[in-house]
């Protein structure tokens, strides 16, 4: 599972757990390389450490998402 924070740290809030796999929306990336993602209409956040960012089949390259790396 990939944990969803408030704020790009370990130390702050769970928001929300979601599985391997998932697709996120991302809106950014934090200098400390977390992964500011949409999920459910909040911004939450995600260590770039188990999160991977590959644009989707036939997405213009500025579109980013994120995925829970497996």
């Amino acid at each position: 599972e990939l944990s969803l924070r408030s704020d790009a740290s370990a130390d702050a809030e769970l928001i929300a757990s979601v599985a391997s796999g998932t697709q996120l929306n991302s809106t950014g990336v934090c200098e400390n390389g977390w992964i500011r993602v949409d999920y459910n209409g909040q911004t939450c956040y995600a260590s770039g450490d188990y999160v991977s960012t590959t644009p989707p089949v036939g997405a213009v390259a500025a579109d980013t998402t994120a995925e829970a790396a497996q």
